[in-house]
């Protein structure tokens, strides 16, 4: 149950920010100012909190334990990768597919480095336990 209210606490907070991101996208791309009316904002919104609320909500994976970190990251990078796509194209939040691929690109090098962060964090901090535990048993 607790990862559900988990779930259910990031989804929506991933709502809110997903609104937020979709607006700064909505006003980026000048999309009011090329004619688009309310329906269209309102698709645009609806799919930008939509992705919002299954990333933040898919962040939960992290919570499995028995998955391990490169597990967890690497479906919840495919789970946000895949809307990502999805909804971008949906939106028309590109206009050349080479402009989606180096946000993929970038999105793809800040997962890397959330892991290599997250590894290297968890490395030390289970080799000072070990140590800690050496001492203990001495």
């Amino acid at each position: 149950m607790e990862l559900w209210n988990r779930f259910i606490t990031k989804a929506l907070t991933g709502l809110v920010l997903g609104t937020i991101v979709g607006v700064a996208f909505w006003v980026m791309n000048d999309t009011a100012a090329k004619g688009a009316g309310s329906a269209e904002l309102i698709l645009h919104l609806s799919v930008s909190a939509l992705l919002g609320m299954i990333a933040m909500g898919g962040s939960v994976v992290y919570k499995i334990e028995s998955w391990g970190l490169l597990k967890a990251t690497f479906i919840h990078y495919v789970v946000v990768m895949m809307d990502f796509v999805i909804a971008s194209t949906l939106l028309g939040w590109f206009e050349r597919i080479s402009d989606m691929l180096v946000m993929i690109a970038i999105m793809t090098v800040i997962y890397a480095g959330i892991w290599l962060t997250e590894s290297w964090y968890w490395n030390r901090t289970v080799g000072k336990i070990n140590e800690q535990l050496k001492y203990i048993h001495k």
